[in-house]
């Protein structure tokens, strides 16, 4: 099945009004989209990185005058001129390398495909768990939970009387 069939398949679904109790067959037909986009793009990157290996094979048993002659490696543009530009380096290195180019391909099928990631939580306070349970037991006079910590220093939970953060707080720190 190729990418557009999935589309075709997607768009039909989600049209349905019943698109609800569908979700997890759309989802995996898009994840199933996007894997069949990736191998396309690996297959033409592989494919032509093949065609360009046989072409310079070609090149180096056949040389003519009309012909190019087959790319340089980074190393040798910049032996022959130290000022080469940066972009041709770039290309020169992406040439010789396969595996780099099949790396680009996936990097950008990533940034294509994947979700945006959610941006981190804001944290408006310091062990603000911690601080708020210390906070509740000045303000009813009550005494500390046992094996929480009495202060709010950095040095707290370092003192060696075993006392630690409140738990949410140890999540967090831990992050």
């Amino acid at each position: 099945m190729d990418a557009h069939v999935h589309s075709e398949r997607i768009d039909e679904f989600e049209d349905r009004p019943d698109n609800r109790s569908l979700q997890p067959e759309i989802e995996i037909l898009r994840l199933e989209e996007n894997t069949w986009g990736l191998l396309q793009a690996l297959m033409s990157s592989v494919s032509s990185s093949i065609l360009s290996f046989f072409l310079s094979n070609f090149h180096t048993h056949r040389a003519r005058k009309t012909e190019t002659p087959p790319s340089q490696s980074a190393k040798e543009l910049l032996l022959e001129n130290p000022y080469t530009p940066t972009s041709t380096l770039v290309q020169a290195i992406m040439d010789s390398s396969p595996v780099l180019t099949e790396l680009i391909v996936v990097r950008e099928w990533l940034q294509e495909t994947a979700p945006t990631p959610s941006p981190p939580e804001a944290n408006t306070g310091y062990w603000k768990f911690t601080k708020h349970t210390i906070m509740q037991s000045l303000r009813t006079g009550h005494t500390q939970r046992d094996g929480l910590v009495t202060e709010m220093d950095p040095d707290a939970v370092n003192r060696g009387d075993g006392a630690a953060l409140a738990a949410d707080d140890t999540v967090s720190s831990c992050i």
